[in-house]
């Protein structure tokens, strides 16, 4: 019991090391280790995007989990086409990060400028 319990807060401190996630150049990108991009999702690609709580990354689903925490709340993206089309990703600031990606789909619509 107990080393279950170590093993979820350590868990829960190092797992945040590892996926990052940040918007630049257009993209969501998914970072290893916060500095290595693994792959990306083009702005122009996230159809909706919206916050859910913790429990939805452990729901079953047909999504690309890229959770790096065990609590806290998550933000799903929604893509207009692909095989995964929904990413559940568990950024520090779920809010942030949802107006972040909001702020820079305003930025592509022309005329927005």
């Amino acid at each position: 019991m107990i080393a279950g319990l170590l093993a979820t807060a350590l868990a829960q401190l190092f797992l945040r090391y590892v996926y990052g996630y940040d918007i630049r150049d257009g993209r969501v990108r998914f970072l290893l280790f916060r500095s290595v991009p693994l792959f990306g999702i083009p702005i122009s690609e996230i159809w909706e995007v919206r916050e859910c709580s913790g429990r939805d990354l452990w729901k079953p689903g047909f999504a690309l989990r890229f959770g790096n925490r065990l609590w806290g709340n998550c933000v799903m993206i929604q893509k207009k086409s692909g095989l995964f089309r929904s990413v559940i990703i568990t950024p520090d600031n779920a809010q942030e990060f949802i107006e972040r990606i909001q702020e820079a789909k305003r930025r592509e619509l022309p005329g927005t400028g």
